[in-house]
């Protein structure tokens, strides 16, 4: 005859887990540190506002540009075809310092900036520096933009809030 030790006590408070355990913690939004995601992350609203605004800029300087080349077309064809050219090369060139350089060096567009959110890395919580804040612009040109399926993907059903360029190049947008 084998002797069997009686069966532990039940956990305290019922088999139930602890209370404030659950998602998400007590009092609303993400846990702060620790956590999977930081507690101040952007609005989705913020962040399409201040991307309207980055996207705005470029295409002011695409119409200055047309009005001109075709103010100056009148005068020279070859003319108003540079003002043209040189309108479309002065907006992609502004764009990527707006989202490349400046970004990548604050954390922060122009947009950004008038919305008071940044780009911070997710184990850094810095700027992600000109490398990653090019890999992030080139996916959010081609990959998030493609329908805006990578926007809605990380506006309202990812819980961190990021678009496939921000899971790339592991960044959050969060208040600044």
């Amino acid at each position: 005859m084998s002797y069997n030790p009686p069966p532990p006590p039940p956990p305290p408070g019922g088999g139930y887990p602890p209370p404030g355990g659950g998602y998400p913690p007590p009092g609303g939004g993400y846990p702060a540190s620790g956590g999977d995601v930081p507690a101040n992350l952007a609005e989705p609203v913020k962040r399409i506002v201040a991307a309207l605004i980055d996207g705005a800029i470029p295409l002011v300087i695409i119409i200055v540009a047309f009005i001109l080349a075709a103010i100056l077309g009148n005068v020279s064809g070859a003319l108003g075809a540079l003002f043209l050219i040189g309108g479309y090369l002065g907006a992609i060139g502004f764009s990527i310092y707006n989202m490349v350089v400046i970004q990548g060096n604050t954390g922060q567009t122009i947009g950004k900036k008038m919305q008071d959110i940044k780009v911070v890395g997710e184990s850094t919580g810095q700027p992600l520096g000109v490398g990653g804040a090019f890999v992030r612009y080139l996916l959010h040109s081609f990959v998030d933009g493609i329908c805006l399926a990578g926007y809605i993907y990380g506006f309202f059903i990812n819980a961190k809030r990021q678009t496939v360029g921000d899971i790339v190049a592991k960044s959050y947008v969060v208040n600044a």
